[in-house]
């Protein structure tokens, strides 16, 4: 009879067996899964997450580059797509996430963006509603 330690992405499991069984990951995966630690208060992800309110911090986070604008303006065909991906661009820079399908950003990013590349705020509402958009994204 031996002592062995299973190490898998749920728990580490200590398990006895003898020479000739056969241990079951089954048993393993129909466990429950350890509880996730929290580390960060909904307070402290508000603050880490959230989009700047003063103009001089969007401004310093958000103001593009030559080639920044170079690659909006050749890339992307139409001017709701070049504020649509300018948004997107802005906010995996900071705060670094991904904005949500059907989401819409924050305004002032929005007003800033679209002074930067030169295409109306109103364009947002047209981005990824073209019929070829819907039917690429399915």
């Amino acid at each position: 009879m031996g002592f062995l330690v299973y190490i898998c992405p749920l728990k580490i499991h200590n398990a006895v067996y003898k020479e000739n069984d056969r241990f079951s990951y089954r048993k393993i995966l129909k466990q429950q899964p350890m509880p996730r630690k929290q580390v960060l208060s909904e307070n402290d992800k508000k603050t880490l997450f959230n989009i700047p309110n003063a103009q001089e911090d969007i401004h310093a986070r958000y103001v593009f580059s030559e080639n920044d604008i170079s690659i909006i303006r050749n890339n992307c065909r139409g001017s709701a797509n070049r504020l649509g991906f300018a948004v997107l661009l802005s906010y995996m820079r900071f705060p670094g996430i991904v904005l949500p399908a059907n989401a819409d950003p924050d305004q002032m990013l929005l007003l800033y963006v679209s002074s930067q590349i030169g295409v109306a705020p109103s364009q947002w509402n047209n981005y990824g509603s073209a019929h070829e958009t819907d039917f690429l994204a399915r």
